[in-house]
């Protein structure tokens, strides 16, 4: 049996897989690999809502594939990622974060997110979850944090 292997998404890197972009074939595979386990924050769910409303209001996308894709996160969301709802600590490890790195608030709820991941990974003795966005200062952030870190859009 092959070993796990586990990410922490953004939702830069989650609207990849709607959305054809530099580094969304990348990412529309490791969705489809068995072996990955693929942890995101429950504030994904409203940031990928965000991007294809805006994909659609600037005519990227048609008002029937809007309702597709839509369709297509919210089964990904129910089945393919672990969602890790937003909780008091991880509230406070946000702020904490904030107070070390330069970021947007979700950017840092995203890092405590996966801090929190970390944390239940290193329980079970499994290694730290690869941390994956295209924001620099997020990366830059979660590498200060512990991270080893990807952005799939530097794949050519």
């Amino acid at each position: 049996m092959s070993k796990m292997t586990v990410y922490y998404c953004d939702s830069s890197i989650l609207v990849k897989h709607h959305i054809s972009e530099v580094g969304s074939h990348w990412f529309r595979a490791l969705v489809d690999n068995q072996n990955a386990a693929l942890f995101t924050a429950q504030i994904s769910i409203v940031e990928v809502c965000s991007a294809l409303n805006r994909r659609l209001r600037e005519n990227y996308i048609t008002v029937n594939e809007y309702h597709g894709l839509m369709a297509q996160s919210a089964f990904l969301f129910d089945s393919k990622y672990e969602v890790l709802n937003l909780s008091d600590r991880i509230v406070r490890l946000a702020c904490s974060i904030l107070e070390r790195h330069p970021l947007r608030g979700f950017d840092a709820v995203h890092i405590a997110t996966a801090v929190t991941v970390k944390e239940q990974l290193d329980k079970r003795n499994e290694p730290a979850p690869t941390f994956l966005a295209t924001d620099l200062r997020l990366l830059t952030a979660a590498t200060g944090e512990g991270f080893s870190t990807f952005d799939p859009s530097t794949i050519p």
